[in-house]
């Protein structure tokens, strides 16, 4: 807990934080068995040991299937980056193709875990929304600022690089929250999910308002801004623009009535 709270205090790099966690946990666990074991009436009932015995067995199932099971079926189905876009705000938008399958289904608002040029074996993975459309084929896209160590280096990546994607995940999702209308609210890349709401409703000819409320610093820094503006040709879309700066240019004039819902 204190490595995950105070990780940019001690300065430590994303990669040596996941394996320093992970190596602290398993310690934890190994250390606390030793002492029950060493200290016998902890577990001098029959009762205690088919306890610790099958909390034990199940810590290192979790294991196993996290860092053995769950690879073996990613490396089974690879991605290839196939497209690489710069997009407003110090943002890359990743088109990752599927190699040899069909991909997967996922829903608008759900996030993937990716492994991009190392073997999904690797410690490290990082979790982004999908930022396209639901009901494309095949291909999906992650938009990505650049923030950190591995962000700042996306922009770089080349088409064709092996991928590994682990998902799809989450819940926040209209598909399962169901309502008239939707309230959208996203600041900065916060829109990459959003756009994904988006741009399936415009797929599935979806007509029910969207209301999006959507801050940023600058015009400038509005990831999206003219697909945005497109996307109201093609949805009962209102925009509702929140600055940092003066100076900017509204995103909307549009007139649809807010949503009584919030995705």
């Amino acid at each position: 807990m204190l490595t995950s709270v105070c990780r940019r205090r001690f300065r430590l790099r994303y990669e040596a934080w996941q394996v320093l966690h992970v190596s602290l946990s398993v310690a934890s666990v190994l250390l606390a068995l030793a002492h029950i074991e060493l200290v016998g009436y902890y577990v001098d009932a029959p009762w205690k040991r088919v306890l610790w015995a099958v909390m034990t067995a199940g810590f290192v199932s979790l294991i196993v299937w996290v860092r053995l099971v769950r690879p073996l079926r990613r490396l089974r189905r690879p991605w290839e980056v196939e497209k690489v876009t710069a997009e407003r705000g110090a943002t890359t938008t990743i088109t990752l193709r599927p190699v040899g399958h069909e991909g997967f289904r996922f829903e608008p608002g759900q996030f993937g875990w990716i492994t991009v040029g190392r073997s999904p074996f690797a410690v490290t993975q990082h979790p982004f929304s999908f930022s396209s459309s639901a009901e494309a084929d095949g291909a999906v896209q992650m938009s990505i600022k650049a923030l950190g160590d591995f962000t700042t280096g996306v922009a770089e990546l080349r088409p064709g690089t092996r991928a590994y994607l682990d998902g799809p995940h989450g819940v926040f999702t209209p598909d399962r929250n169901e309502g008239p209308g939707f309230a959208l609210i996203a600041g900065g890349v916060g829109i990459g999910p959003m756009m994904s709401m988006l741009r399936t409703f415009a797929d599935r000819h979806d007509q029910r308002p969207c209301l999006l409320f959507y801050a940023s610093r600058t015009l400038e820094d509005t990831t999206f801004l003219e697909e945005i503006q497109r996307l109201r040709a093609r949805l009962n879309l209102s925009s509702r623009p929140v600055r940092r700066r003066e100076g900017s240019l509204p995103l909307d004039s549009g007139t649809a009535s807010p949503a009584p819902c919030l995705a």
